[in-house]
Order: C-alpha cells, then sequence, then structure tokens
C-alpha cells in the first residue's frame, strides 16, 4: 500500500510520460478519503498548480497517474482574483475536476474557502463550495501531529497510507516500544477527529491497542 510521503516524493506521472512535481493533496479525515491532489503545472514564468480531482487518478503501482494534458490545464477554471469563471461555469453547487492557481507551495483549505466566496456578496448564490473546501485538510499538515487515544498521548503522526482507489487505509504512528521509537499502522476507523485548536489528532484506541496493531518498524 502506497504512502503519502512517497507518493509526494514519486511525483504525478502523466500518461505522455511527464512526471509533474505534486505539491500535496487535500482530503476528509472522517471520510477516509483524498479529494484532490495539487500538482505543480507551473512553467518559468508562472507558479500554477492544478487540483486534480483524486477519483480521476490512478493510486495504483505506488505512484500517480492521470491522463492530464496541457489542454486539460489550459481550459480548466482559474482561481482567486475577481474572475467569475468558477461561479458562471459551475454555479455553486460541485467542486470540477481541475482547478487551477497560484496557491504557491503549500495548497490551504482555508485559503481557497476565501477564494471562493461570490464576487458579489449581494446577489443570492449558494455557497455550498465553500463549506465543502473548508472541511478539507491538507494531508500534509497531519505528518508531525500529536496523536492522542482514551488513555493520553500516543505518540506522532509520520505518514498515512493510501489505497489504490485514493482512500485513506490508516495512520503510521511513532510510539514508544519499550523505550526505542516503533511506526504501528493504525486504521482509519479507529480515528475520531482532529484538534481545532493545535491541529493534534484523537484516535479511539489506547496505547496497549497500538502495541497491538501492525507494526511496521522498530
Amino acid at each position: 500500500m502506497p504512502a503519502y510521503t512517497d507518493l509526494i516524493h514519486r511525483g504525478f506521472t502523466t500518461v505522455e510520460g511527464e512526471i509533474l512535481p505534486v505539491r500535496g493533496m487535500l482530503g476528509h479525515l472522517d471520510k477516509r478519503q483524498v479529494i484532490y491532489v495539487a500538482v505543480d503545472v507551473g512553467t518559468w514564468f508562472t507558479r500554477d498548480t492544478a487540483l486534480v480531482a483524486a477519483a480521476n487518478v490512478d493510486f495504483s503501482n505506488n505512484s500517480l497517474t492521470y491522463d492530464l494534458r496541457k489542454e486539460h490545464v489550459e481550459h480548466a477554471p482559474r482561481w482567486g482574483g475577481d474572475d467569475p469563471t468558477w461561479f458562471e461555469q459551475f454555479g455553486l453547487s460541485s467542486l470540477p475536476p481541475i482547478i487551477v492557481g497560484p496557491f504557491g507551495n503549500t495548497v490551504s483549505p482555508l485559503m481557497l474557502a476565501a477564494a471562493v466566496q461570490p464576487p458579489h456578496p449581494q446577489e443570492d448564490r449558494p455557497i455550498a463550495p465553500v463549506a465543502q473546501i473548508d472541511s478539507l485538510t491538507s494531508l500534509g499538515d497531519v505528518i508531525g501531529a500529536e496523536a492522542f487515544g482514551t488513555d493520553g498521548p500516543l505518540g506522532h503522526v509520520r505518514d498515512l497510507e493510501i489505497r489504490e482507489d485514493g482512500n485513506i487505509a490508516g495512520f503510521v504512528l511513532e510510539h514508544q516500544l519499550r523505550d526505542v521509537p516503533a511506526l504501528f499502522l493504525i486504521p482509519q476507523e479507529r480515528f475520531s477527529h482532529r484538534g481545532e485548536e493545535h491541529g493534534h489528532l484523537v484516535f479511539d484506541t489506547t496505547a496497549s491497542g497500538v502495541r497491538r496493531a501492525e507494526l511496521l518498524a522498530s
């Protein structure tokens, strides 16, 4: 099963054989889903990133592959500024399969939610995508987060395991095993919630439960 950090480091391979840098992934932790893969499609003169819907990405073979062509990027809706393309083309009822914008090296769901606000607030428009985007998590922000269980601290999150269908399989926790750090795979079903203030992760398990989980390395 591919790990998040491995997928990021290997890059994004197009069917034409071009390898593009991956800036990160956005997803729903509670729904176990990767929603968007952030791919660097910039040139010498631009710093554009394409958010590609994970449902269209092949996560198999420990890599990320998609039929992403230049024309797809050129015709994708652009994000930010006062450009009303997003609202005119998609309304505000759904998220498109590809979004392009100058998001920088880190794609922030909060920044995206702010950018999708209607350009004319006085107009009566639904704001469904604002809620959809605001509920996303930058999966890279989870790496290194403190983990807590029902009986206290469990350690730190070191990686995420991603299934071939793009769903999150579990969290790789670094936990002390006989005073030696070891890596355990905690199933996604054990995830409870993420702390809003400090970004820590809470799991429905205990320290002894972690030690009974699958041992990946020690």
